[in-house]
């Protein structure tokens, strides 16, 4: 039955399959760092965005296929094979050589092996909790966060001391045991939708709700990852110290984790919809009033806390909306379809970034 406490158990397996995945995505900044200043440092900042690009775009619209494959072979089945192949994925990236290889490795493999593991992760809390839904979902989701924090600070450490290749090759064992792990744990509480896959799109897509929030999604990931990519580089800049650059990665992940926790409280205070329409109206106000009198690395600090808190609100609120609007029956397909829109919006937005990164 929902909320039992087996649903509580689904919430920790969540929340270890999204911290080791969206905890590797979330750290990306202190590899992009490194690409940057020391492994790549000869290719320009455009080039090196696609990295993270590519990587950002495969983990969202690879979700347009998880949904399916869920209904399909169930949540365990296909959370396991997707942290197999992150782990395969960021062992075979320690092994590159050049940028089209990484982007082949820790790019589209990566990606694709986190869209097998976060869409499935959200659904499954979704359609084991009902009375407490945003605020399972939330501490699910806060593990992305959590991860980042751990992951971001281990990556600059292992770099460090055992070199960037083995960093790669520990990190992708371990991805692959916890998230592997997690996943025995999932199980559907109820059967697949009967619709086929086909009628289920077109009774999706044509509801105006439903394109309205894919479109808001989209326009609103355009832009979301960019500071915690861009930021760490540019704090190292800075100050010339190497370990700026996991900090502001591991301040920016502890801000998503309160953000994500405290989703439930505000949502229920607020409701759903105003509180998307506060978060985002609020990031607006920090980037374009309060950015532009950031001069210090407290500055630095303060600004990335503040949007990570922020930015991440939406994505426990989201699946919520999505759950009330159309069921918790064709959830995964529904979920699968919206990080998808979130995907494009990541194709189309970081490059334009790291070129106005590179240029001004």
């Amino acid at each position: 039955p929902p909320d039992s406490t087996y649903a509580w158990f689904i919430v920790v397996a969540a929340f270890l399959n999204l911290a080791t995945t969206m905890g590797t995505l979330n750290s990306f900044g202190v590899y992009q760092e490194y690409y940057l200043n020391d492994l790549y440092k000869n290719d320009s900042a455009g080039v090196i965005a696609w990295i993270s690009t590519l990587n950002i775009f495969c983990t969202f619209f690879g979700s347009v296929v998880t949904g399916k494959l869920t209904d399909e072979f169930g949540f365990r089945i296909t959370c396991l094979a997707g942290a197999i192949i992150c782990g395969v994925a960021l062992i075979l990236a320690s092994f590159t050589h050049t940028v089209w290889q990484l982007m082949l490795t820790q790019d589209i493999m990566l990606g694709l092996g986190t869209s097998l593991v976060f869409s499935p992760s959200m659904s499954v809390v979704a359609q084991w909790n009902v009375k407490h839904r945003i605020l399972a979902t939330g501490i699910a989701v806060s593990g992305g966060g959590v991860g980042g924090m751990i992951i971001s600070n281990a990556t600059r450490r292992m770099i460090d001391g055992i070199g960037y290749c083995w960093s790669l090759r520990v990190l992708g064992l371990l991805v692959t045991a916890i998230s592997g792990s997690a996943s025995l744990v999932y199980k559907r509480r109820m059967s697949a939708p009967k619709t086929g896959n086909s009628a289920l799109l077109f009774n999706l897509f044509r509801d105006p709700r439903f394109l309205c929030i894919n479109a808001a999604l989209m326009f609103l990931d355009f832009a979301f990852y960019e500071p915690m990519l861009y930021m760490p580089t540019a704090a190292v800049n800075e100050t010339g110290l190497k370990t700026t650059a996991s900090n502001i990665v591991l301040v920016f992940n502890a801000g998503t984790a309160a953000g994500r926790v405290l989703s439930g409280p505000i949502a229920d205070l607020l409701g759903p919809h105003n509180t998307n329409l506060a978060a985002n109206s609020l990031i607006c106000v920090l980037i374009f009033v309060f950015m532009q009198g950031v001069k210090t690395i407290a500055g630095y600090y303060a600004f990335i806390s503040l949007y990570g808190i922020l930015c991440t609100l939406y994505l426990a609120i989201n699946v919520h909306i999505l759950a009330d609007e159309f069921g918790t029956q064709a959830i995964a397909t529904a979920v699968g379809l919206n990080t998808a829109c979130s995907g494009v919006g990541s194709l189309v937005g970081n490059p334009v970034l790291g070129a106005l990164y590179e240029n001004y």
